[in-house]
């Protein structure tokens, strides 16, 4: 498991320390944009957290570029705007951040489709973002 960014950095490694996870954790500071990509891509699942409550209304822009390489998310979270956006495309599994029986459902779930060598990675309806499709809402509106 690998953690980029200095966001929450002291938090994360408090996590990794009390549930013994530092052997397959690594933190990593600030990568560039390139390196980040290049990560997410190689990776097979990818975690999304739930924004604060002040944050209920933004949408972290870093959720559409998972989005675009149709990976694999599991998305904490109990509402907001990164969940409508991702329950609208089907981006994601979705749970809520505070309740562990459905986390370990989803992560077992996750886990055998991989070990049985199952492509992970979800069909994500991108197109509702396309200049088309954006054009043709806002001409609708116009109407």
């Amino acid at each position: 498991m690998v953690h980029l960014g200095l966001e929450d950095r002291e938090s994360i490694g408090e996590i990794v320390k009390r549930h013994n996870l530092e052997k397959i954790t690594e933190i990593s500071g600030r990568v560039s944009y390139k390196k980040a990509l290049l990560c997410m891509n190689n990776s097979d699942l990818l975690l999304v957290f739930s924004q604060t409550q002040h944050e209920y209304f933004i949408i972290p822009s870093k959720v559409f570029e998972i989005l675009g390489l149709k990976k694999m998310i599991l998305c904490f979270t109990s509402g907001g705007a990164t969940y409508n956006l991702l329950k609208k495309t089907g981006g994601a599994i979705m749970v809520d951040q505070e309740n562990l029986f459905e986390i370990k459902k989803a992560l077992k779930k996750i886990y055998n489709q991989w070990m049985h060598g199952e492509e992970v990675f979800y069909n994500v309806d991108t197109t509702i973002f396309e200049r088309r499709s954006l054009t043709k809402q806002l001409a609708d509106i116009l109407d």
